[in-house]
């Protein structure tokens, strides 16, 4: 009987997804999937893509938080993706409508959900919040460009509104 071993970077992923769950001090299940870049709302056409630049490959973990928190009732973001090699969280909210407000309010209630539960404190500095959107009118902008300063005056990392689904290109 052969033990053959299956190479590195096809099990990478797997642990990614397992490092996501210890480092949020819960237990994996069906809502983690291993190394995927890519999250979408069915009917929307609301769409992330984490795109590496060529030569990078590094594993991620997608944890969809609709299924994961339905404790939230809608007051979650739709998406973390973990990025293993960096340890950098992208919480992800796609929204259709204009309602970047609430779209905000959504990542940072579930950043905060996160940092009550985890085993350890979590490095805000590896913690980005990502909105992926319509168009933005121009009066909206300026609130944004508001709460995105409170994010980072808060230690984060960065806060990005994207128009249109847009690619998110990481190093």
């Amino acid at each position: 009987m052969s033990t053959k071993r299956r190479p590195a970077h096809i099990l990478r992923p797997v642990r990614c997804c397992v490092q996501l769950a210890e480092k949020l001090g819960v237990a994996q299940n069906d809502c983690f999937e291993d190394d995927t870049t890519s999250g979408g709302e069915t009917g929307t056409g609301m769409r992330i893509v984490f795109r590496y630049n060529e030569g990078v490959r590094h594993g991620m973990c997608k944890l969809n938080l609709r299924c994961f928190l339905k404790d939230l009732k809608d007051e979650q973001c739709d998406y973390l993706f973990y990025r293993c090699a960096t340890q950098t969280m992208y919480f992800v909210e796609l929204k259709k409508t204009q309602h970047w407000e609430k779209a905000f309010d959504q990542i940072t209630k579930t950043i905060r959900h996160f940092e009550k539960k985890a085993k350890s404190d979590m490095d805000k500095t590896k913690i980005a919040g990502i909105i992926i959107g319509d168009n933005t009118p121009p009066k909206a902008n300026l609130k944004l460009r508001d709460l995105e300063n409170d994010f980072r005056r808060a230690g984060y990392h960065s806060f990005t509104k994207e128009n249109n689904g847009k690619q998110i290109w990481i190093d």
